[in-house]
């Protein structure tokens, strides 16, 4: 799909910058790689300004739709070929192939999951508890419950996720808290389709910066697909990137986002951009806020009936509803 061809790009807004900072016959080619760095600078806050736009007078701030985007994830069934043995936390599997992603899963044995350090090859991996030790077994299970989210990944948008109709699941899946799933994961041991998903921070890594993932329950015994909408986090535009989100849209505010973040650079304080920024701005949103707008919400029940979760027959935890428990008509009596 082609871009707008109205829509400004990498090179438009570097110049835009060049010649409000350098002057009006500056070019980004030909500035030296101090003030390019600059100007790069200069563009990823203005971007920044605009992605996560200021307040407007009431308090309130605007999220653009255009950065909900809708993607899948695939649930993985979980692995049960061959017999395993294990000596202090190494575990050698005979009759089978660990699968690539074990680093990230779950040795199950005899009810009891233990979390896999290291995929050592496809026989052998090294548990994080390296003091377990047992002869060789019949059974046993590899699980994934905890799932990395995309780098770009904010927050869920119209949660929650959904199964694909080939999945055949028949309950709604529901976002509570990741302590809500660790919870569970303490007291119950059933596997299949999870009923219940939570998103948590994943550790800041050096290399990564801050990332999320996803945590299941049941533990995922079953392949499945899930799709869900979620906010993306842009990245700084680069040469394989040269378009901001938000297209031909909002290029203008765009623009007078950059150079009001220049004046900002070069005049130290706010000034005419600022200005013109703000009235683009409030454009901009009185735009997004029409843009892909349902007409109609859904229907408005008084779920305040409903608490706590039940077990189905086959093992999936649901949310308890009252409405599917009565075992008849319901009458009223006039006094």
């Amino acid at each position: 799909m082609a871009e707008s061809t109205l829509s400004l790009a990498l090179a438009d807004l570097r110049t835009a910058i060049a010649e409000m900072v350098y002057g009006g016959n500056a070019t980004y080619a030909t500035l030296t790689a101090a003030e390019q760095t600059r100007v790069d600078s200069v563009l990823k806050s203005g971007l920044r300004q605009f992605y996560h736009p200021p307040p407007d007078p009431s308090g309130r701030t605007h999220e653009w739709t255009f950065l909900t985007t809708t993607t899948t994830l695939s649930l993985l069934a979980a692995y049960t070929t061959g017999t395993i043995a294990s000596t202090s936390g190494v575990v050698t599997l005979t009759g089978g192939t660990f699968p690539t992603w074990a680093a990230s899963g779950m040795l199950r044995v005899s009810g009891i999951d233990y979390s896999i350090n290291t995929r050592d090859s496809g026989t052998q991996v090294t548990l994080d508890d390296l003091t377990y030790t047992v002869a060789a077994l019949a059974t046993y299970e590899v699980h994934q419950d905890d799932y990395d989210l995309p780098d770009a990944f904010g927050f869920l948008v119209d949660s929650p996720p959904t199964y694909a109709m080939t999945d055949s699941v028949g309950y709604e899946v529901q976002v509570v808290g990741e302590n809500r799933i660790r919870a569970m994961r303490q007291q119950s041991s059933i596997g299949g389709k999870p009923s219940l998903v939570a998103v948590r921070s994943i550790n800041k890594a050096t290399a990564s910066g801050t990332r999320q993932e996803i945590m299941f329950y049941p533990r995922v015994t079953e392949a499945a697909t899930l799709t869900y909408r979620y906010r993306a986090r842009p990245d700084a535009l680069g040469a394989s990137d040269t378009y901001p989100w938000g297209a031909s849209d909002h290029s203008e505010t765009i623009l007078a986002s950059c150079l009001a973040a220049a004046e900002r650079l070069v005049e130290e304080a706010r000034g005419i951009y600022w200005d013109d920024f703000q009235r683009q701005l409030a454009a901009s949103i009185a735009f997004d806020s029409r843009a892909n707008r349902p007409e109609r919400m859904g229907y408005n029940g008084d779920n305040s009936d409903d608490s706590g979760f039940s077990v189905d027959l086959w093992g999936a935890v649901l949310p308890y509803d009252y409405r599917n428990y009565l075992t008849g008509p319901v009458t009223h009596k006039v006094n």
